[in-house]
């Protein structure tokens, strides 16, 4: 990324951090169709975008990256800290993020944190949910991508305080939620895709809106700055997508390999 010579844009008072060496966090959330970007210090988010549209996390991210440090009055060589929704999710988008904060951390030497993306969604529950959050993601082939949290919200806190249950796991959607504790809201786009399944498990009752459905990259700000605080930082050779599997197009590579080979599967 380069440095623009343009003065940066104008930030209202209100936005400018009391310390002026404290370095930025940046929060990338690529891993759904529509993707975000969120910017503050410390444990304030000040700013977030939304991308324009579905998939333009290739053309939008780095721009939106440059566009928010400039109306903070700052630049690039002021990121401290860079946290990445890995997924599961888009394949494309999650590599994007990661490409992005290791090519960040190497020139600017930021620290790296990684938060599942099924951890992210689960504070898009609303309060007067069930304490038991299920997050379901489309696997493709009929299957799912899982997780399940406890999430407790509380007037002392500004973000849910959240307890992992399952970690992001790879199923079918008729039998893994119902290996989850009840009582339970799912959430999703998962959901639109098995909702008949998850009817089956007797789950009709228990689907959040979708609007829930998309991650947002001020949620995942306050997850990885919880994980900063911890000194859960990762090397910048170990932040990796969260695929569970391999993608579909390597599947079905390898498939043809061996079938070319005359190797049965």
């Amino acid at each position: 990324m380069t440095e623009s010579d343009a003065p940066a844009a104008y930030c209202p008072p209100e936005l400018r951090s009391g310390n002026p060496n404290d370095r930025l966090t940046i929060a990338l959330e690529t891993s759904s169709r529509v993707g975000s970007i969120a910017i503050g210090r410390g444990d304030e988010c000040l700013l977030e975008h939304t991308f324009s549209g579905p998939m333009q996390h290739a053309t939008e991210l780095v721009p939106a990256l440059q566009q928010l440090t400039q109306t903070l009055g700052c630049k690039a060589a002021d990121i401290g800290e860079i946290i990445v929704s890995i997924g599961p999710g888009s394949f494309t988008g999650v590599r994007i993020s990661v490409m992005v904060a290791r090519t960040l951390s190497q020139v600017l030497g930021c620290k790296l944190i990684a938060v599942p993306t099924t951890e992210v969604l689960a504070l898009n529950a609303p309060v007067g949910s069930a304490p038991n959050i299920g997050v379901v993601l489309d696997a493709r082939r009929g299957m799912i991508f899982g997780a399940c949290y406890r999430v407790n919200h509380t007037l002392s806190a500004p973000w849910p305080e959240i307890q992992v249950i399952m970690e992001p796991t790879l199923g079918w959607p008729e039998t893994l939620p119902a290996s989850w504790p009840k009582p339970i809201h799912l959430l999703g786009e998962g959901i639109q895709y098995h909702r008949a399944a998850l009817s089956t498990a007797g789950f009709d009752d228990r689907l959040l809106p979708a609007e829930t459905a998309v991650p947002r990259a001020s949620a995942l700000y306050q997850l990885g700055r919880r994980r900063a605080d911890r000194g859960q930082f990762v090397p910048r050779e170990a932040l990796l997508p969260l695929y569970l599997r391999k993608p579909e197009a390597e599947e079905v590579w390898e498939k043809r390999q061996a079938e070319s080979s005359g190797v049965k599967e």
